[in-house]
C-alpha cells in the first residue's frame, strides 16, 4: 500500500526534476569545459540521444 500523500508525491516529483535539471546543467558545464572536437561532441550527443541520428521520412 502506498503511504505517501499526494504532497509528498508532488515534492518527490519536483524534487526528481530538480535533480535531473541539475545533473544536465553541471554535464552541459563540464562537456563545454572540456574543449572536445567535432567527433567528440557528436558520439557524446549520440550517447545521451541514440536517437538523434535517426532521419524522420515523410509520408
Amino acid at each position: 500500500m502506498d503511504k505517501n500523500t499526494g504532497s509528498e508525491k508532488e515534492f518527490i516529483k519536483t524534487t526528481t526534476l530538480s535533480l535531473q535539471l541539475n545533473g544536465a546543467h553541471l554535464l552541459n558545464r563540464l562537456i563545454n569545459q572540456a574543449n572536445l572536437n567535432e567527433d567528440q561532441l557528436d558520439e557524446i550527443n549520440f550517447l545521451l540521444n541514440p536517437y538523434s541520428v535517426l532521419e524522420v521520412k515523410k509520408v
